[in-house]
């Protein structure tokens, strides 16, 4: 599991992803599948969490974007889906 990124990481790759965002004309559609994989190296690193109905079952990773959301066990959202 990795530790999440620092800030000064973060505000670097989002920089990044403003200037090739800015640019236009040839190569454009690769920029973009770049830009996309900047931004899941920001949000890939796992949190812990529980599932709410079994807190028996102890702690687990997710990975950090699902967490408080629809796919995150902690979350009635999860159960009710």
């Amino acid at each position: 599991m990795r530790n999440a990124p620092s800030h000064e990481a973060c505000l670097a790759a989002l920089l990044h992803v403003e200037k090739l965002l800015r640019k236009t004309g040839p190569g454009a559609t690769k920029r973009k599948a770049l830009v996309l994989a900047t931004l899941n190296k920001i949000n890939d690193y796992e949190v812990m969490t529980h599932n709410m109905l079994n807190r028996g079952a102890g702690e687990f990773p997710i990975a950090a974007r699902d967490a408080g959301g629809c796919c995150d066990p902690a979350t009635e959202r999860y159960h009710s889906m």
